[in-house]
């Protein structure tokens, strides 16, 4: 039987398809209308495969709504039936697969279940048709100037994207440039962003913020794939145990230490009150449990049982929450360089040039368990020279050269050093492992500087009032080694380089810039880069920001490191 989370993102990937399918056909349309739009039958013609489109969509999402919702019910009836099993309870099994062979207590709940997955769905085809229809009939198709600015409006949180349409557009004013290039600039990024946005509000009725429309549906995918996975056991359970009881297990466990959700892992909760003494499911999900995308699902476990044979004894305590501490930034124990099977030996066979730099650098670094596995093995990565170019630092990965003259910009460099050699050892490319973290990175992307996080710029206020030495001049040097520099240029990525020399930013401690950071390729290398730092140096209170305000970033670089480390033993 496949995992809760295993089937949840299944559901997930397949709605996802059914969008991007028909966003990608749509976006071609209102590009071409962009440059032949002047032709009014052939711009009705467009519009029609909009409208066509749109119709297709929705039929998708009806059945999707209905059948998959289905499936997905169908196979938590399948597990909770294999649990009865395994726990030896008799029950009456349950043979539909389709949403038309379910009957009594399950077609009620399937039949819902389709309703409530269908309306966020069919709101998505609403808002794209919503402003497609409007980007037809109100553009001016004859003004190169008009059709720039209305496309533009696809896109208000992206400054990239602005900048290069507004360029485009003062271009085709002057005459620099042709209309044909101006949207060849834009269209590559006008394919890949997601070009439609819904609100989305919080419980209480208020605007939370604009969601991209791909976002929102995969939120619902998820979140209604879990809904359906859950109330297949619920109705199950509830139509086998009858009046005996009603209590089940919250099972999963969440990696995220502020998740609503950790105080009820493991504990029993009653489905519907019958059984007294017992938190019920509806007041568990009203203090956050099951929240969106959340990964908890119940079940009738041993425990379970158990539970029931304490009620019959009278030594039942009812509902027992966790105490859940807020954990400080993950502490990871500094190993022993003999016990671990490296040595300083191997490091500075493989890294020539400047003996005493990696010296220095490696016995002031906090070596843990993974990081030791890698010194362990680094003799199976490219040799690396070591220079000091003027002092820039940087990783010339064609040469395989590290230009640093001191320890703290010599441990980025062997960041990158790592990123790049172990696909240059495994496949003699020059490519990027941490281009793994793309889709984490671009989720996290701060598009503009008025959306960035207060907290986060807040911290880096004290952080550089802390570290002034004199003439309110900041110590850079204690800033580089405590880690505050290389979190700052984890930001300036997420904002592709607009916090770093900003003039309006009085919180940038450091960065790479804008002219670095819209490259394609240069932000997971550097954010990888710069947590090493941040890892083998220790620097608990720079980590605990990103713990704080990106936790998924933060969980997703410890399992890429974890994942680097066996990729290298595995060369």
């Amino acid at each position: 039987m496949k995992k809760f989370e295993d089937i949840v993102s299944e559901n997930e990937l397949i709605l996802l398809r059914y969008y991007n399918d028909s966003l990608t056909k749509i976006k071609k349309q209102l590009l071409d209308a962009a440059v032949k739009g002047y032709d009014k039958t052939h711009l009705e013609q467009l519009k029609a495969n909009v409208e066509n489109e749109l119709a297709k969509l929705q039929k998708k999402f009806q059945f999707y709504s209905t059948e998959r919702t289905s499936k997905i019910y169908s196979k938590s009836v399948k597990g909770t039936e294999a649990s009865f099993r395994q726990l030896h309870i008799q029950f009456n099994p349950v043979k539909a697969r389709t949403y038309a062979q379910f009957s009594g207590l399950h077609k009620n709940a399937v039949k819902t279940l389709a309703i409530n997955t269908y309306k966020p769905l069919k709101r998505v085809v609403d808002v794209i048709g919503r402003d497609c229809i409007e980007y037809f009939e109100r553009t001016n198709f004859n003004s190169t100037q008009d059709i720039l600015k209305k496309l533009l409006k696809f896109f208000p949180d992206n400054e990239d994207l602005r900048a290069t349409g507004l360029a485009s557009v003062q271009g085709v004013v002057n005459g620099n440039i042709t209309w044909q290039k101006a949207i060849r600039d834009f269209q590559e990024e006008f394919v890949k962003d997601s070009i439609f946005k819904v609100p989305y509000y919080k419980k209480d009725g208020t605007l939370h913020s604009m969601v991209n429309l791909s976002d929102y549906a995969e939120l619902v995918a998820r979140t209604t794939s879990a809904e359906a996975y859950r109330k297949g056991a619920e109705t199950t359970i509830l139509e086998t145990f009858d009046d005996m009881g009603d209590l089940v297990q919250v099972n999963g466990h969440s990696s995220f230490p502020n998740s609503p959700c950790l105080p009820f892992e493991g504990a029993f909760l009653s489905l519907t009150g019958k059984t007294k003494g017992y938190t019920t499911l509806d007041e568990a999900k009203a203090q956050g449990l099951f929240h969106p995308n959340c990964i908890h699902h119940f079940a009738v476990t041993i425990e379970v049982i158990e539970e029931y044979e304490r009620i019959e004894a009278g030594k039942s305590t009812g509902t027992v929450l966790k105490e859940v501490d807020k954990p400080p930034t993950k502490q990871r124990e500094k190993t022993d360089a003999e016990a671990a099977g490296w040595s300083m030996a191997d490091i500075l066979k493989g890294y020539t040039g400047n003996d005493e730099l990696v010296k220095n650098a490696f016995n002031n670094a906090f070596i843990d368990n993974e990081t030791a596995e890698i010194l362990a093995n680094i003799n199976k990565l490219p040799a690396v020279k070591i220079i000091n170019d003027r002092g820039h630092g940087y990783y010339n990965r064609a040469r395989s050269v590290i230009s640093a003259d001191n320890p703290v910009t010599f441990m980025h460099e062997f960041g990158h050093s790592l990123d790049y050699g172990l696909v240059k050892a495994s496949s003699k490319g020059y490519g990027n492992y941490s281009k793994r973290l793309e889709a984490v990175v671009e989720k996290h992307r701060i598009k503009r500087m008025d959306k960035f996080p207060e907290k986060v710029a807040n911290k880096f206020r004290e952080v550089i009032k802390e570290y002034v030495i004199q003439n309110k001049v900041p110590n850079y040097q204690g800033l580089s080694k405590d880690g505050w520099a290389a979190v700052s240029d984890i930001f300036d990525a997420l904002c592709n380089g607009n916090m770093f020399r900003n003039k309006k930013v009085d919180f940038s401690i450091a960065g790479h810039g804008a002219a670095y950071y819209r490259q394609y390729g240069t932000k997971e290398p550097e954010i990888f880069a710069q947590y090493f730092f941040l890892r083998t140096n220790n620097c608990t209170e720079a980590l605990k920001v990103l713990k704080e305000n990106t936790p998924e970033l933060l969980n997703s670089l410890e399992e890429l490191f974890t994942l680097y480390v066996k990729d290298l033993k595995n060369l």
